[in-house]
């Protein structure tokens, strides 16, 4: 059968959006619309959305300056490492230096990066992918305890070949197993696993380059070891990484 016999279905001229039937006759309908509703309020000129702009002549450090400052429990929380110093001076205390401190510390801890000069050469060509690192502020409700994260740019890595999915508990399950534990007089345990992510091995290469946070390793070239928070593919490799921690210990999926 020819093309010009094929029946008024949706028809593709190609596979860039060119449509030889529904598309054009839609597009011709909101065209007659359009021109009925102006005819009818008697506008004369078409109307145009404009994207917002900023204010001209601002820079970014002043664009950055005007963001409404955010606090918590009283507690104003900085958005940057410099901003953090600043409090902190103002404040005549070392509450945010101490917990990058200590994130930092629990990082090398468990070994999350490979430190390497700073001239040090990861080629794309060999897989590597390059994201930035930056730390966000946040206070404990419990004890107002200053918290620091250091979290990496997952959003500009390409995780398209690799499976992000990563299944979670719900409250009803927990709520049974309570019961059964309360019907058969067991003890309920419960933990917590700090900088849980950072305890599995990471799944794809991923360098990155240290901040001021790292103090005199600031510039070295980070290759990631472990699955930094940010990265999409983080909690799905904690989720096989504690899945074969419980196989190990005896432990078997129901």
């Amino acid at each position: 059968m020819s093309r010009s016999n094929w029946p008024d279905i949706v028809v593709e001229d190609s596979r860039r959006g060119h449509y030889n039937t529904w598309a054009k006759k839609v597009i011709k309908n909101h065209g007659r619309t359009i021109r009925h509703i102006r005819r009818y309020y008697n506008i004369d000129c078409m109307i145009r959305a404009w994207k917002n702009r900023t204010k001209s002549g601002m820079s970014r450090n002043q664009r950055n300056a005007a963001i409404p400052l955010r606090e918590k429990y009283g507690i104003r929380i900085p958005q940057s490492i410099r901003q953090a110093i600043i409090f902190n001076d103002e404040n005549k205390n070392t509450k945010w230096q101490d917990s990058m401190a200590k994130e930092i510390g629990s990082l090398k801890k468990l070994d999350v990066f490979e430190f390497h000069p700073s001239n040090h050469k990861c080629p794309k060509q060999q897989g590597w992918s390059f994201a930035p690192m930056h730390m966000i502020f946040d206070v404990k409700r419990e004890d107002l305890c200053h918290k620091s994260r250091l979290v990496i740019g997952g959003h500009v890595i390409d995780s398209s070949k690799h499976s992000t999915y990563s299944s979670t508990v719900q409250d009803i399950s927990i709520r049974l197993l309570q019961l059964v534990a309360l019907h058969n007089k067991l003890n309920i345990m419960t933990g917590d696993i700090s900088n849980a992510f950072c305890t599995a091995p990471v799944a794809k290469q991923i360098y990155t380059r240290a901040g001021p946070e790292f103090g005199n390793q600031e510039g070295c070239i980070l290759v990631l070891k472990r699955a930094l928070y940010g990265l999409k593919t983080a909690s799905r490799s904690f989720h096989e990484f504690f899945g074969n921690c419980l196989l190990q210990l005896g432990f078997s999926p129901t």
